[in-house]
């Protein structure tokens, strides 16, 4: 079985994360330059460079990609395939018979 690339660069800056935080249903206030999350996993993101980092553990930082792994509890990956199905890529032939 083959693996499908997938360009991880491409697809972080082809996502912004209000459209990620609004297609998941995650509540978030928009203070201008910021976006921040609160309840059990509380995050800052900036919207010009379309990162973020939790408050509570620094080793939680990244890009979308990165944000939907730690949110989710997935690997990169995994993350990556939720992303790109949801907002890049066009639906596979098999999904529009499923419809």
């Amino acid at each position: 079985m083959a693996t499908e690339y997938l360009d991880f660069n491409a697809i972080s800056q082809s996502v912004p994360f209000p459209v990620l935080l609004n297609q998941l249903d995650i509540p978030f206030q928009d203070t201008g330059k910021e976006l921040k999350g609160e309840g059990n996993f509380k995050f800052i993101i900036n919207k010009e460079k379309n990162l973020f980092f939790c408050p509570t553990d620094q080793s939680l930082k990244g890009s979308v990609i990165n944000f939907l792994a730690a949110q989710r509890n997935l690997k990169l990956r995994s993350a990556a395939i939720v992303i790109n199905d949801l907002f890049i890529s066009p639906p596979k032939e098999k999904d529009i018979l499923l419809l």
